[in-house]
């Protein structure tokens, strides 16, 4: 009776072991986060060519740990989309299909933007560190400051400019969202995109 009692303990010690282990490896990874998105637009100009464009940039923001900008074109028409953190910075160029990682330094957006501009520049502001006029980071930057909106956000003119480069920034709104880290600021290479990394 007791050897019977013993095996029947253990069977429901090992079913309860089963169940558990099952219920682990079947429960998804949370990587949820809190964070904001701004809805900015901008129209950038290449004084060497004397072209200029018109963006919708979506930045997303998880404080001091991450930033994604996404740049649509009209149309949404995706241009480019880049994460950064303080350690490194990836993007993807759509139209020329070439992929670029390296570390957060000037060099890593020269592929991007035709000349090497210190990524804290854009780091700074997405994170709501907004200048007064003066030269930040290698460019000339000017603040102009519109009426607060219904929603008690103060939209934000910035205009960025050295002797190659212009863009003229409006920052529309913000809200408060929860974001994926891994969907939003972790890039994948396309398999047909040439890849290049900078040291």
């Amino acid at each position: 009776m007791l050897k019977k009692l013993f095996h029947l303990k253990l069977i429901f010690l090992i079913l309860i072991f089963v169940f558990s282990f099952l219920g682990c490896k079947s429960s998804p990874v949370k990587d949820a986060t809190e964070g904001y998105q701004l809805s900015t637009k901008a129209r950038v100009t290449d004084k060497k060519t004397n072209s200029s464009y018109n963006v919708d940039i979506l930045i997303s923001v998880v404080p001091n740990k991450a930033t994604r900008l996404d740049v649509t074109a009209l149309l949404g028409y995706q241009v480019a989309e880049m994460v950064m953190n303080p350690q490194q910075i990836q993007y993807i160029q759509r139209e020329n299909k070439f992929f670029v990682q390296g570390p957060f330094k000037s060099q890593v957006l020269k592929p991007l933007f035709r000349q090497a501009i210190d990524p804290k520049l854009f780091w700074s502001l997405a994170h709501e560190e907004w200048f007064s006029d003066g030269v930040y980071y290698g460019a000339e930057v000017k603040s102009e400051i519109q009426p607060k909106s219904s929603k008690g956000f103060s939209p934000r003119k910035i205009t960025i400019e050295n002797s190659a480069f212009k863009m003229i920034w409006l920052f529309k709104s913000k809200a408060q969202v929860t974001l994926s880290y891994y969907e939003t600021f972790v890039l994948v290479k396309p398999e047909d995109y040439k890849l290049i990394n900078i040291k």
